[in-house]
């Protein structure tokens, strides 16, 4: 799936399919972090950090870290839009 044909209300149904630890995580990733910097900010082992990204891209439909940081760029903005 291409994150940028992504409707907002599809966009925010992908999202709510995450943790709060994998949001976290997800924002870490958009502030540039490699995953043992993520690892190593959030007490838990770099294979964790593999693991949760995994996951993340298989509820959010997309194929890879760039495509999930893209889709996670685009519903911060509209969070933030909303304020």
């Amino acid at each position: 799936m291409n994150p940028f044909d992504i409707a907002v209300p599809q966009l925010e149904e992908l999202i709510s399919k995450l943790t709060p630890r994998q949001i976290q995580i997800g924002m870490l990733l958009i502030e540039g972090k490699t995953g043992r910097e993520i690892a190593t900010i959030l007490s838990i082992s770099r294979g964790a950090i593999k693991q949760h990204i995994r996951k993340m891209c298989w509820k959010v439909d997309v194929e890879n870290r760039v495509q999930l940081i893209v889709l996670l760029v685009r519903w911060q903005v509209i969070q933030e839009l909303r304020q």
